[in-house]
């Protein structure tokens, strides 16, 4: 499936690490339990921590918004855009919110509204976000806003605008010793985005290989951001017409999404789409339709991803017509002409 709608990757390193060091006595060692379950993939436990936490910090505190911010970040990770959304506005409104829990927020935001295809409104956010990192000198958060910004870009049809931020934001990330190899494993992802879109398929699998191979170190197999750059690389391998490494790829993407969060998941519709895709690139149109199918009854239920609801359903009304199911194919495409336009 397109990147766009559901990305799995933190845009700040942890937001509760931003705390000055006389606020964190009481959290450090929830903050390590958390990010414990986040690296193990293990995203129920985390979230349970952290709201478990929430209502022990005061309302609009310093220490409340970080909880707040870790929280959103990690329910938009798992495609829970509403909720995020939800949290990350509560925080810009806060009054009196530090800069720094301002910038966390809109970062999120920024990447939202990006997974919900809203190209102008993500520049927009990560323009002001970009304002106040630059205020403050924050040269790592430039590097991550500047990433987002050229995703941004790229996705609205702009390679133009969008390889110099990219290019940037790699540089940025493997110039400075103090980052961490993740984010550099971020970059490489952006870039390989970049190369695909230009239809530089070799490039592309070489930057996410790059990516896959950090992010294995850093996390072993079953974890979702492994999952995903799993995706990404089934569809070059597909688009190249390596069927058989491209379906094993993102059948275990799927299936690792699967185990992590639910069959009902986000996550999982998502890398079941994926993989339907790469079955109907290798013409297995039955096995195309029934992962289509699976897919689609999960988006049903899920009105933050209805953009990847409406490409699942034009895809699946593709394969429904080559498998001469006519009726079903129209069914669809009646459905679709019905959606407003976002």
């Amino acid at each position: 499936m397109e990147k766009a709608f559901i990305a799995l990757y933190a845009l700040l390193p942890g937001a509760l690490c931003a705390q000055q060091p006389e606020q964190v006595a009481f959290t450090n060692q929830q903050v390590r339990l958390v990010d414990s379950y986040r690296n193990s993939g293990d995203y129920r436990a985390a979230e349970r921590v952290l709201r478990e936490w929430l209502p022990l910090e005061a309302a609009g505190s310093e220490s409340r918004l970080m909880v707040q911010n870790s929280l959103a970040d990690l329910l938009r990770e798992e495609g829970r855009n509403a909720e995020a959304r939800q949290l990350f506005n509560q925080i810009v409104d806060s009054p009196g919110v530090m800069p720094q829990q301002r910038l966390s927020a809109l970062i999120g935001l920024a990447s939202v509204d990006y997974s919900q295809g809203d190209w102008k409104t993500s520049i927009e956010e990560g323009n002001a976000a970009l304002d106040i990192a630059r205020r403050r000198q924050d040269t790592r958060s430039e590097a991550v806003i500047v990433r987002g910004l050229g995703r941004a870009w790229l996705s609205a049809g702009s390679a133009a605008r969008a390889e110099p931020l990219l290019r940037r934001s790699l540089r940025m990330a493997e110039g400075d010793a103090a980052v961490a190899p993740l984010e550099v494993a971020v970059s490489l992802d952006a870039m390989a985005e970049y190369y695909r879109a230009g239809n530089k398929l070799a490039l592309a699998e070489e930057a996410w290989s790059r990516a896959i191979a950090i992010e294995r170190t850093a996390f072993g197999e079953v974890h979702p951001q492994v999952a995903f750059l799993m995706e990404m690389l089934a569809s070059v391998y597909s688009e190249r017409g390596e069927s058989s490494l491209a379906c094993d790829y993102a059948t275990r993407a799927a299936e690792v999404m699967r185990q992590l969060f639910g069959e009902d998941s986000p996550a999982a519709a998502t890398a079941l789409a994926n993989l339907a895709q790469v079955e109907q690139h290798a013409h297995a149109l039955g096995s195309a339709a029934k992962y289509y199918e699976t897919s689609l009854r999960v988006l049903r239920g899920l009105p933050d991803l209805r953009p990847t609801m409406r490409i699942v359903m034009q895809r699946y009304a593709g394969v429904l017509k080559a498998l001469h199911r006519d009726r079903e194919a129209k069914a669809l495409e009646t459905e679709i002409k019905t959606f407003r336009p976002d």
